[in-house]
């Protein structure tokens, strides 16, 4: 299955749809999915920020393991957190993430 590619129309509620159906019976890790949704070239992942409409971050939640992921957009380093242990109040090991706002221009 490619996830990669965008549609030619806004994806919507039927693009995100059929996403969801494709994976409904097949297991799918969280950092799979996570690396999916964060990919500059995943169709969920939009560059309209002229719009006021572009991904910032992403953000994951695994509730067996209380792991959560995040990322800021085009980042290459992603924060892992156990969710247990901050709230714990276990002190996270990063000092900062960093990402890329890349506009899409179009002609």
């Amino acid at each position: 299955m490619s996830w990669k590619g965008k549609p030619k129309r806004n994806p919507g509620v039927l693009e995100s749809k059929r996403v969801l159906q494709a994976v409904k019976n097949k297991y799918v890790t969280q950092s799979a999915m996570f690396d999916h949704f964060r990919d500059k070239e995943s169709f969920i992942f939009f560059r309209d920020y002229d719009q006021l409409f572009g991904t910032l971050h992403t953000f994951s939640y695994e509730y067996k393991s209380s792991k959560i992921l995040t990322a800021v957009a085009q980042g290459k380093s992603v924060l892992a957190i156990d969710f247990q242990q901050w709230v714990r109040v276990e002190d996270l090991n990063a000092q900062e993430i960093t990402g890329y706002i890349e506009e899409s221009y179009k002609i």
